[in-house]
């Protein structure tokens, strides 16, 4: 029998319909247990009773729990069955075995070998195939023994209650908190917890779990008391609040040596809700598999550890890898061995010190850029054009995080202290460019030895890491490896280059004469798919015409002209031009499959947390679509000014969901992708004529659209959609298709003062 895995969302078993600890919606899934990174709102999520009773405090209700006791037999589809084992890692967190065919599968989710003080003890059922979680794969992370971590906990809260000031613990929420929660019991010192953790406590308990005397936080009666928190920053409200305090986190990342530089805390102490390096060999040999996949963390080290001991162990690919045989040799990229380099390689056209050397001077040209692809292979072009946009592997949010984090894995490094980081921060104000000078400091920099797929394979690892600590041990290695010039460039790349050398444009002009394609057709599959790599291998390959948009991944749009006049107009656009209300509001492109809505707005961030009335809205809308609109405040059946929504969106918290004191409406008004056909070289009549097909409702609306050929009939249907409470009017060709990222002069605005 072949077990087909497929990554992405989590995984999938193609064989069965099922996937495991995926986080998008999906029809159905295993979870393995509670925490956001393993658990998504799906229609139907398979779990312990434990998990569901975790799952439904964090998550909205409409979901249906499939629930199955420890050691429980029963069946899935196509002839598999399935068990349910203890993984140890909180209450309720599971294992699943899964047998088919006489071939049995075991795949672990997260897992802790040693006992626990607030979860089951983890089973180590016998299998032919594991997949297990390796978050802590090598040697570095042999943590202390629990009890003596925890007696050091308990010290650091007593002398810090005894100097009279209150010790903060820090631990997540769910599972490290309840564990923290009974050691500091056992100590019978007095407890207070955050709302969160609270809230998940009282769901343990009803669990059975027990727990001794505890209170909710209270600053009128906290001095004396013990807290237990989730990490924060010192400048949050609630940090704020507390008055002459000690603070600690707990994390098995404690075991790093930078990690000291990671959080404004007093104190770190190395207990983990995962299995370390020792356990993590030890499960393999109760497990006795006959083959090992690895997954998480130091899923690449470990798998050669277990190698090195005998078995056949390989990493599970990382996203990219769209498909893995388990009953084959799997088709791996394996890191570079490190070999002493020589200039003859430092200037090769693949080597990653040509590309920095090269990319290190801002004025260069489509000529230059073009010269230096030819140079490449077809695999290699891909890999450099990934590098030239990094924004396709770190939006602007993960290069703000990215940002945070260079500084702390650089000065873990031998190359620079905390201190010389900063004040040479302080004078450049560059990350790339402190980095250069400390680097270029050295008595004896690193040699220039990597490849273009060195960097590009280390950072989808790194993108993929779960944790910040571990990013940030990732990161530090990456940076011993690398010259100055490449560490610049490198750390450039990180940070996401949204203030970029080259304008995508650039890069797919340069693609587009390197494999003699269009510059429009490069630039417009770029645009749908966002991932210029891909782009790249298809323009190669001469399939570009496959590529089409790339769900829940934001486009620019298309944006008009605004009229000079309405004779103007009318000449432009031809004969048959159609008229919609330009409405006071917020323009937003929506992406919908199956439950999953998101909601983007005009500078492509995510903004569905903000209008969730609106995403449950159009999620009744049975279609799977991309289609864009305006969200307008509504009162009286009329438009209410822009400012209302504004003034929504200034509000804190959970006042963003009082959607009732400002309410808003959705006007659809286009349609680009539908049920999987793009749909942007369609006319427009054609597109709209599918958009009008929607079962829409109060929320949802479709922008209607009148003709007009003559000035008269344009200046009355002005006033009219001025009456509305429009701006004014958009007037549209009904002939033309949809120009992705482009000014269309089949578009025109017209305003009061046109």
């Amino acid at each position: 029998m072949t077990w087909e895995i497929k990554r992405g969302n989590g995984l999938f078993l193609p064989q069965i319909g099922w996937y495991l600890d995926a986080q998008k919606p999906v029809q159905r899934a295993y979870a393995s247990h509670a925490h956001f990174d393993h658990l998504g709102p799906h229609e139907k999520i398979l779990c312990t009773p434990g998990t569901a009773a975790l799952a439904q405090t964090r998550l909205s209700s409409n979901r249906e729990y499939l629930t199955r006791d420890f050691g429980e037999t029963f069946e899935l589809d196509n002839g598999a069955t399935a068990q349910l084992y203890p993984a140890g890692h909180i209450v309720g967190s599971s294992q699943i075995r899964l047998e088919r065919q006489g071939e049995s599968l075991l795949y672990t989710g997260d897992f802790k070998l040693s006992p626990s003080r607030s979860a089951e003890d983890c089973a180590t059922p016998q299998t032919d195939i594991l997949i297990m979680e390796t978050t802590y794969g090598i040697p570095r992370y042999v943590f202390p023994p629990s009890q003596e971590v925890a007696a050091d906990i308990v010290q650091f809260c007593r002398d810090s209650l005894a100097a009279g000031a209150t010790p903060i613990i820090f631990g997540y929420s769910l599972g490290k908190s309840q564990e923290v929660l009974q050691y500091l019991a056992d100590a019978q010192l007095p407890i207070m917890l955050h709302p969160e953790p609270a809230k998940l406590t009282a769901t343990y308990q009803t669990l059975g779990v027990q727990f001794p005397p505890f209170k909710p936080f209270d600053l009128e009666t906290l001095p004396g008391h013990v807290v237990i928190a989730p990490p924060q920053k010192s400048d949050t409200s609630f940090m704020k609040r507390i008055q002459n305090k000690k603070t600690a986190m707990i994390s098995g990342w404690a075991l790093d040596p930078s990690s000291e530089y990671r959080h404004n805390c007093d104190r770190l102490f190395p207990l983990s809700d995962h299995s370390d390096y020792l356990d993590l060999i030890e499960y393999v040999s109760k497990v006795n598999p006959q083959k090992v996949y690895t997954l998480h963390g130091f899923a690449d080290e470990f798998a050669q550890t277990l190698r090195d001991q005998g078995y056949d162990a390989w990493p599970l690919g990382q996203k990219s890898q769209s498909t893995l045989n388990i009953n084959s040799a799997p088709t791996l990229t394996h890191k570079s061995t490190i070999t002493p380099s020589s200039q003859n390689h430092a200037t090769t056209p693949e080597s990653f010190h040509t590309f920095a050397t090269l990319f290190s001077n801002k004025t260069i040209n489509l000529d230059a850029l073009t010269t230096y692809l030819t140079s490449l292979s077809p695999t290699e072009v891909a890999t450099a054009a990934k590098l030239l946009i990094p924004s396709d592997l770190f939006d602007s949010t993960a290069a703000e995080k990215n940002r945070e984090l260079i500084q702390q894995a650089f000065t873990s490094t031998p190359f620079a202290t905390e201190a010389e980081y900063r004040s040479l921060y302080d004078q450049t104000r560059s990350h790339p460019q402190t980095i250069y000078r400390l680097a270029s400091q050295t008595e004896d920099p690193p040699s220039p030895f990597r490849n273009l797929s060195d960097i590009a394979n280390f950072l989808r690892a790194y993108r993929d890491a779960g944790s910040p600590m571990f990013r940030i041990s990732l990161l530090a290695e990456e940076f011993k490896k690398l010259s100055p010039q490449e560490s610049k460039r490198f750390a450039h790349i990180l940070l996401g280059n949204h203030k970029a050398d080259l304008h995508y444009s650039t890069v797919c002009n340069a693609i587009a004469q390197r494999f003699q394609s269009k510059p429009a057709e490069i630039s417009n599959a770029y645009l749908k798919s966002g991932d210029i790599e891909k782009v790249a291998l298809a323009a190669s390959d001469k399939t570009l015409s496959a590529i089409t948009f790339t769900l829940f991944h934001p486009v620019p749009l298309s944006q008009a002209n605004q009229a000079s006049s309405p004779d103007s107009l009318l000449s432009e656009l031809g004969d048959e031009i159609w008229m919609e209300d330009l409405p006071d509001g917020l323009r937003f492109q929506v992406h919908k499959t199956d439950e999953h809505v998101d909601l983007f707005n005009d500078d492509l961030k995510n903004a569905t947390h903000q209008f969730p009335e609106i995403a449950d809205a159009l999620r009744s809308i049975p279609q799977n679509y991309i289609a864009e609109g305006h969200l307008v405040a509504w009162q009286d059946e009329r438009s209410q000014p822009i400012q209302l929504i504004h003034d929504r969106l200034a509000r804190k918290g959970q006042d963003l969901f009082l959607g009732e004191e400002t309410p808003v409406i959705f006007w659809l008004s286009d349609l680009i992708w539908l049920a999987g056909e793009d749909l942007c070289a369609k006319p427009l009549g054609e597109r709209r004529r599918l958009l009008e097909t929607f079962s829409v409702n109060a929320t949802i609306r479709i922008s209607p659209h009148s003709t007009v050929n003559d000035p008269l009939a344009l200046d009355m249907a002005l006033q009219a959609a001025l009456a509305r409470g429009s701006r004014g009017l958009i007037a549209k060709n009904a002939n033309s298709p949809y120009q992705l990222g482009q000014i269309d002069s089949n578009w025109q605005i017209l305003l009061p003062n046109s």
